[in-house]
């Protein structure tokens, strides 16, 4: 297997914040069934949605700083996912040009536009059904769903990863 340094590859990163109130109604309403899920999902079953989303940033915070700190910190190009949402994808081949992988443009403009927010949840970014994977396709919709206890954890907690990961 070629190592690391020959193979092309980049990290994608969100903002945490928007990552777990995703991962919130996700488990909660989106998820295709499973062991994990149906776990997850009873337990947020029980909870208000401000708790269920205060709880999901509790349970995951310290998992996720690891993981885009590792990226981060592995020296990867790390391109920011609500830019490459913004261009509607096509930022990608930007992308995959500036770390040298090999394509066939044309095949890969057509997947990418027939694959937008609006044609594959047939509603424009905004428009929210938390039932949806795709529940509102805006970046920063965790502001929506931030109370005074939310703001206090991540004031705490976050603080510093934000910084780091400049997004604040």
């Amino acid at each position: 297997m070629p190592s690391t340094q020959s193979v092309p590859h980049f990290f994608v990163m969100r903002d945490i914040r928007d990552t777990i109130t995703s991962m919130y109604f996700s488990h909660r309403y989106s998820h295709v069934p499973s062991e994990k899920i149906l776990k997850a999902r009873a337990k947020l079953e029980q909870m208000s949605e401000e708790a269920g989303i205060l709880h999901c940033f509790q349970d995951q915070t310290p998992k996720l700083i690891k993981t885009q700190r590792s990226w981060i910190e592995s020296g990867a190009p790390v391109y920011r996912y609500e830019d490459l949402f913004e261009s509607q994808g096509m930022l990608l081949l930007d992308i995959l040009d500036e770390v040298g992988f090999r394509y066939d443009k044309k095949p890969l403009v057509k997947s990418i536009q027939a694959r937008t927010f609006e044609k594959s949840f047939g509603r424009k970014p905004g428009e929210v059904d938390i039932h949806s994977h795709g529940r509102s396709g805006v970046a920063g919709s965790w502001q929506q769903h931030c109370t005074l206890e939310l703001e206090q954890f991540i004031d705490k907690h976050l603080t510093d990863h934000l910084q780091f990961t400049g997004y604040k």
